[in-house]
């Protein structure tokens, strides 16, 4: 082994590390004159020089990308030049030092030290089961291994620390120590990282000083390798960073009332605590410590100050100023704008002179003293004046932290009075509307507005036409003027672009809608409008004339009601009827429908002769009847006037649907009567055969 390859243990570098992408063989001639079909790239996973007896690995990066369409498997075959050879060859099968030589990965072990200088290459062969398909070879870059003599030196088995870790403030050194000292020019220090760069890079020492916090490591360095590190963290004791804000809550309190003070913020140093005083030139009282206390001010002003006191230093103070708060003083005048305001228009009270105490002192309005609160402010304004005294004091919030009050008497002068007459509530468009104002003798001007109309504006009382043109609400403004105050009056009046028509409040519209009663039962329908004032007219005709046994019905009202009555033989009678809604020139008409259904059934034959025909008694209610069949209760008299169902008991038509066979009278003529809910009635004749 010559001398220039041991490499200096203070400067192993990266420039000695292998593990890295060895230079590839393009296609061409290699190393023993062999073609190259394909590249072969060759990793070297370990460091050079190794140690006598030491390890190596190399693998194949990946395997070339060829044809796809060939189906290329590939073989492997490692090969070594042998020191002082001329010929690349094979590695022979030795498994005291190599594993893999026939594989993509080759681990040499165990190496002696007279492998130092050999060269090693990667042949990789490719071939397809395709006759197109031409075997290819490919060849890595040679790379060259060094064998240093000598064995991987001692490893170290911890660090000493002098004085204690974590007594020291920074600024100060520490002692760090290897264990053990043996050899220390093979002994290598670092500070984070155990494989940068050395702290003492030209020569080893068991010691060092070092005065910065940190994880120290050490190792031994020699010609044949490094040691696994040992290491320590280094702790020193830290400086402190003064409170960074302080706050008293509340910052201003009643005398005998508590206030926490509270800082926060900055770095606390080893063993450092937040200390209160109050003076910060360690002549006052020390008052507590911790980031909050709680103390009862007892000046009209008291500075509170703290700072953090630790291990290795003292910091500034921060301070924070505590108001007590003051009985305020009175105001001295109130002032009126405008000073003899309209009644009812808004009046502005303000309160001068005199001296807030503190930032809490606040004006506050009463209606009496010690009466109702109003207000608050130097200045507030009354929505509505009145003639009435107002008080006001300054207040602070604590139980004696109230000036004396001052007052002030508000005088008003009288509003005109005035009313705005108008005929309708509600009207259609582009129709006219008469309004007039009931006049006071005291008003001198009167000034009419219409929003949405002609005219929209009119001077004095009226009476003034308008036409309003939009559909909605519009606001009728009169402002009147005695010549000292005005008055506002408002109303307002819709204007429909028709009216609408309702029937049992079903909006009638173009989709006609319908309405189903039953024969005999007076039943009552109502019309109404969003015309307050509308006038009502309806009436009826029969879709299939002949239908009902009497008229279709009209009205001059907005109640829809008549006593339908079907036809004999008409199961149901449908009406087209017509509702009209009147007020002055507005109007409007609407179409709906009547369905008219029979009440009840009843057949007049009944034939209990066991033929299975018309065997009893079948009365039906009619469809959609809302009445249960024990609702209806009959009377059956014979031809000679004799009652023979009904008249001693109940006997409704749910008794009489089961009148079959045996269960009837004998044959004959009879006469039913029957009644039902509503005032319902019907009679008529019944003939039983047998």
């Amino acid at each position: 082994m010559t001398k220039e390859k041991i490499q200096k243990p203070g400067l192993i570098s990266n420039t000695l590390k292998m593990a890295l992408l060895l230079p590839v063989l393009i296609v061409g001639l290699g190393i023993g004159g062999k073609a190259q079909d394909f590249e072969v790239n060759v990793t070297l996973l370990t460091d050079m020089p190794i140690c006598e007896g030491g390890t190596f690995e190399a693998i194949l990066q990946s395997n070339p990308n060829l044809d796809p369409s060939c189906n290329y498997s590939f073989s492997y075959q490692w090969q070594w030049l042998v020191v002082g050879g001329t010929d690349w060859v094979d590695i022979p099968s030795n498994p005291d030092n190599f594993e893999g030589i026939e594989t993509s990965s080759l681990l040499g072990k165990n190496i002696p030290e007279n492998y130092d200088g050999y060269f090693f290459q990667l042949v990789v062969t490719a071939t397809s089961t395709d006759d197109d398909c031409d075997p290819l070879t490919g060849m890595s870059t040679p790379f060259e291994i060094m064998v240093n003599p000598g064995s991987p030196p001692a490893p170290l088995t911890g660090i000493n620390i002098s004085p204690t870790n974590g007594t020291l403030c920074l600024g100060n050194q520490y002692t760090l120590t290897a264990i053990p000292m043996t050899d220390p020019s093979q002994i290598y220090w670092y500070l984070g990282d155990p494989n940068g760069t050395p702290l003492s890079p030209l020569m080893g020492s068991a010691s060092i000083n070092v005065d910065e916090t940190g994880v120290y490591y050490a190792r031994r360095i020699t010609n044949c390798g490094r040691s696994e590190p040992v290491s320590l963290g280094v702790v020193f004791k830290t400086d402190s960073d003064p409170p960074l804000s302080v706050t008293a809550m509340p910052s201003s309190v009643c005398a005998g009332e508590p206030v926490q003070l509270t800082a926060s913020g900055g770095d606390a140093g080893t063993g450092a605590d937040l200390y209160w005083y109050s003076d910060p030139n360690d002549t006052g009282s020390f008052l507590g410590k911790g980031s909050s206390i709680t103390q009862l001010p007892t000046m009209d002003s008291t500075r509170y100050h703290v700072r953090r006191e630790g291990d290795c230093d003292t910091t500034d103070f921060r301070s924070v100023l505590v108001r007590v708060k003051e009985t305020p003083q009175p105001f001295e005048s109130i002032t009126v704008a405008p000073p003899q305001p309209c009644i009812g228009n808004p009046v502005t009270l303000t309160a001068i002179g005199g001296a807030n105490q503190s930032d809490d002192d606040v004006a506050v309005w009463y209606d009496s003293p010690n009466g109702t609160e109003i207000d608050q402010g130097d200045s507030i304004t009354i929505a509505s004046a009145e003639n009435k005294t107002y008080y006001v004091r300054r207040e602070n919030g604590c139980t004696d932290g109230n000036s004396s009050y001052i007052s002030r008497a508000v005088t008003t002068l009288p509003a005109p009075v005035a009313t705005i007459e108008m005929p309708v509530e509600v009207t259609c468009k582009d129709e006219t509307v008469t309004f007039q104002a009931i006049e006071n003798p005291i008003i001198i001007d009167y000034q009419w507005t219409f929003t949405g109309a002609t005219p929209s504006s009119h001077n004095g009382p009226g009476p003034v036409d308008v036409e309003f043109g939009n559909v909605g609400q519009s606001i009728v403004t009169l402002i009147v003027d005695n010549g000292s105050c005005t008055n506002t009056l408002k109303d307002t009046i819709a204007v429909l672009d028709q009216p609408d028509i309702f029937l049992d409040d079903v909006p009638l519209t173009n989709s006609i809608e319908t309405f189903t009663i039953t024969e005999k039962l007076v039943t009552t329908l109502i019309l109404s409008s969003n015309l307050p004032e509308g006038a009502f007219s309806w009436s009826c005709e029969e879709d299939d004339p002949g239908s009902l046994a009497g008229g279709a019905g009209s009205g001059t009202d907005s109640l829809v009601r008549h006593n339908w009555v079907l036809a004999d033989k008409a199961e149901e009678a449908a009406l087209t009827c017509m509702a009209t809604v009147t007020q002055g020139n507005c109007e409007n008409m609407a179409e709906f429908k009547i369905l008219v259904k029979r009440l009840i059934f009843v057949p007049n034959v009944l034939t209990a002769n066991g033929d299975e025909f018309n065997q009893c008694w079948e009365i039906e209610l009619g469809p959609d009847i809302q009445f249960d069949p024990t609702d209806f209760e009959i009377e059956l008299y014979s031809r000679g006037g004799e009652c023979v169902r009904g008249c001693q008991e109940t006997f409704t038509v749910a008794d009489a649907v089961e009148m079959c066979g045996e269960d009837c009278p004998g044959a004959g003529a009879y006469w039913y009567v029957i009644k039902g809910p509503e005032g319902f009635s019907a009679t008529g004749a019944l003939t039983i055969i047998k």
